[in-house]
């Protein structure tokens, strides 16, 4: 099976890239690798990762639409898992720009290019900050949501927008 893995060097990405690798399948992965969690982390999961055949890496950042249309052009992916976003509730006040580019147009942009590409299956992480305040725990996928910051927000829309995409 062919699967893009977005956001591949990070914790959740790279976990399910080598579980996936040990059953033989072709993974595609990108990241940004940007600065938010430690670089020499991600770098030292990315070269692990890349000790494996069937593992394709291209560093490229989900919101550059056309630079991750141009990679996956010709390629025949079955399943898409999006795990690139930018992550944390206290930088969300800082830099609320980053988190629109990223988690917004970025999805949007992995989500067209599984419409494009005809994908069978797009799986993408969200985020316990989309219930904002619960008062009852634990909470589960029927709560209301009701997100208090930005990224919140950003993983409420992207919930949204998956569900009528």
């Amino acid at each position: 099976m062919k699967i893009l893995i977005t956001g591949a060097c990070g914790f959740i990405g790279y976990s399910l890239s080598k579980s996936l690798l040990q059953k033989k399948n072709i993974i595609y992965a990108v990241d940004n690798l940007n600065d938010y969690y430690s670089v020499p982390l991600k770098k030292l999961r990315l070269e692990n990762l890349k000790k494996n055949k069937n593992f394709i890496f291209k560093k490229i950042d989900i919101s550059n639409r056309k630079q991750l249309f141009k990679f996956f052009k010709k390629k025949k992916i079955d399943i898409i898992f999006n795990f690139a976003a930018q992550a944390g509730v206290r930088y969300s006040l800082i830099k609320p720009d980053s988190y629109f580019f990223a988690n917004l147009i970025g999805f949007l942009n992995v989500c067209d290019l599984a419409k494009s590409l005809k994908v069978k299956k797009l799986f993408f992480a969200s985020s316990s900050s989309v219930y904002g305040d619960a008062k009852k725990y634990p909470v589960n996928e029927n709560f209301h949501l009701n997100p208090k910051n930005i990224y919140g927000l950003t993983k409420k829309i992207n919930e949204i927008s998956a569900k009528t995409y």
